[in-house]
């Protein structure tokens, strides 16, 4: 059953296992997705969920999050800045087309520089780069800069 949550501006729907965000208010600007909706843990963000949110800033997405769903935050003209926890959290596709203001993608614990190479990630169309887990590593480093040179060899 979908759930308003007046204090946040955000749309839950609240099974057994825990919440998933499904929708928001039309001109929300900053999100914070709670850890908890109703005692259950928040693990997913839906599909299209704040797809078009034209004053949308900032989002902040908590550890217990997932997954989050195909175009998510797509097209959310106004989105600059995202901030996640260093959790396992699969992003499916197109989760940030079209956010061409969109600066950085934090990641706790992680440097503004490789913020910034996340943001940039979603211009390259690199979805496959959206890895909290490893990104500033290395061998994602080495993938990012993969993505880079073929973008210079077009």
């Amino acid at each position: 059953m979908r759930e308003y949550d007046e204090e946040r501006g955000l749309y839950f729907e609240v099974g057994s296992d825990g919440a998933f965000v499904t929708d928001s208010e039309s001109r929300i600007n900053e999100v914070i997705i709670p850890e908890e909706y109703k005692g259950k843990p928040v693990l997913a963000i839906l599909k299209k969920a704040f797809l078009g949110r034209k004053q949308l800033r900032r989002v902040t997405i908590p550890g217990s999050v997932k997954s989050i769903g195909q175009w998510a935050f797509s097209s959310c003209d106004a989105l600059r800045s995202v901030r996640l926890k260093r959790t396992e959290c699969i992003f499916e596709r197109g989760v940030f087309k079209g956010d061409k203001r969109l600066e950085s993608i934090y990641i706790e614990g992680e440097s503004k520089e490789i913020a910034r190479l996340l943001a940039a990630s979603v211009v390259m169309e690199a979805d496959y780069l959206l890895e909290p887990m490893t990104a500033g590593s290395s061998e994602w480093l080495d993938k990012w800069d993969g993505k880079l040179s073929s973008i210079l060899d077009q």
